[in-house]
């Protein structure tokens, strides 16, 4: 997984440090929203993870790291909010798959374009994927990246 040389099942350091900074990215974006509202976190807060998906992650499974970035934000973010309701429990998990399967050609596409959209196409995605996301009555503005800029701790 890691290389053409290395054993099958063989422990592979990238693959950990790649799930490490998604996760990392996961727990600073989670803090900057309310009720932590450490505000500042989320200008920061995918770097982590576009970082494993660019240079850290093994190519053939640099997907993983949106995946387990925004889902694991999503878990951390609404984790015992639904309690009682299957579909919205499972939500971070849906949106985990979701954010895996739009990025699974960001690596390849970057290097084909020699990274010249790299900076604008974080917030282009996300800015997207929020006008999309508040249209649905379901998910409402639950994690709107406004939210955490405009909260105060308290």
């Amino acid at each position: 997984m890691c290389s053409a040389y290395q054993r099958p099942g063989a422990f592979c350091p990238r693959l950990f440090a790649g799930i490490a900074l998604s996760a990392l990215s996961s727990v600073l974006l989670v803090l900057g929203f309310p009720p932590h509202s450490f505000w500042p976190l989320i200008w920061v807060g995918l770097v982590p993870m576009m970082v494993s998906q660019q240079r850290v992650m093994p190519e053939r499974l640099s997907w993983l790291a949106y995946g387990i970035g925004v889902g694991g934000f999503f878990w951390g973010y609404l984790h015992g909010i639904f309690t009682g309701n299957w579909m919205m429990e499972k939500l971070p998990f849906f949106i985990a798959v979701a954010a895996r399967l739009m990025s699974r050609g960001d690596r390849a596409f970057h290097q084909r374009t020699g990274y010249r959209w790299f900076v604008l196409h974080g917030p282009v995605i996300w800015t997207g994927v929020e006008t999309i996301r508040g249209l649905l009555p379901v998910v409402g503005s639950w994690g709107f990246v406004s939210y955490a800029c405009l909260s105060r701790p308290g």
